[in-house]
């Protein structure tokens, strides 16, 4: 399975008519696609970091010893194939278990510790998913901003990433910037600061535009502010040994350099051809040119992708 977004996608960056800069993202329709699209989707809506933990809690609970918890996550590891939305290959993991031990009891507490991690790890992600089956809209702005995110990850390389991709609420949309990265250059003092604000839509480009526009020209700083500060405390454990580099980089902006970019993402289906007239007007943010990113992601059977996500994900 590919873990890149960049094999999907065919960029064609450009400055638009010495406004902005402009990256016109078309999405192919490949072969694993989708397969990509749904373990990303899954990825970010379940910490996949904290199963090992917590399957050392349950196994404890279940008086699974110290050193059969040790050799059996890495079993489990490997089995564990489009988790939690497919249940885990358990007779290949018990096979596997007791060719490495002969305490068939411990064993049994093991699988039966697996188990109650797929059932919490599965209703989990089904909570925060469920309750978007009527509202298409919001469907797709959350995987728009995967797509998003995707894109400053894979084809931007940005060095250290800050999302809102896990949903407090999946019934209303979140308040504040979607995304901030970094992005380092060869030279540390020219390092920038790229603040994204999200969209999608299915046919209602100009409005999402406006959105995007209204949201950068607030008055005030506050809502670039605490996502800065937001991003710093989730950097100091994600990024260790580039912390200092990126907080120098949110530094910089802070005290006004010119060292950032305001950037517009807006994901449409394909047959939506937005026209230069409404691309143009992306130039009301209040921003020097240079400063001034729209991003238009384009993808065949937007709607259909987009049901597949939700619908792989609840349909069990």
């Amino acid at each position: 399975m590919a873990n890149n977004f960049e094999k999907y996608c065919e960029v064609e960056n450009k400055v638009f008519e010495d406004l902005f800069s402009l990256s016109d993202v078309k999405i192919n329709q490949a072969s694993g696609l989708d397969s990509f699209i749904l373990e990303e989707f899954t990825k970010k809506r379940l910490d996949f970091h904290s199963l090992e933990l917590s399957f050392e809690t349950y196994a404890g609970i279940n008086d699974v010893e110290q050193e059969v918890i040790q050799f059996s996550w890495p079993i489990i590891q490997n089995h564990l194939s489009n988790f939690p939305i497919d249940s885990p290959d358990y007779s290949s993991i018990e096979q596997k278990l007791n060719q490495a031990t002969k305490k068939t009891e411990q064993v049994t507490k093991v699988l039966e510790s697996l188990k109650r991690l797929h059932e919490i790890s599965k209703h989990a992600l089904e909570s925060n998913v469920r309750g978007l089956e009527d509202d298409i809209d919001k469907k797709i702005g959350y995987v728009g901003e995967l797509f998003s995110y995707l894109y400053a990850r894979d084809i931007q390389k940005a060095d250290c990433l800050y999302h809102k991709l896990i949903l407090d609420n999946p019934k209303s949309f979140r308040q504040g910037l979607d995304l901030l990265t970094v992005i380092f250059d060869s030279d540390s003092d020219k390092d920038q600061v790229h603040f994204w604000e999200i969209k999608g839509t299915q046919k209602n480009f100009d409005t999402q535009r406006n959105n995007i526009i209204t949201w950068f020209n607030q008055p005030g700083d506050k809502h670039l502010t605490m996502a800065i500060e937001a991003a710093k405390m989730q950097w100091k454990n994600e990024y260790p040994k580039v912390y200092e580099r990126a907080i120098k980089a949110l530094s910089r902006f802070q005290i006004q350099e010119n060292n950032f970019r305001y950037v517009g993402s807006i994901t449409i289906d394909q047959n939506l051809k937005p026209t230069d007239d409404a691309i143009r007007k992306f130039k009301k943010i209040n921003a020097n040119k240079n400063n001034k990113h729209l991003i238009i992601l384009k993808t065949e059977k937007l709607l259909e992708r987009i049901e597949m996500v939700y619908d792989t994900i609840c349909k069990k």
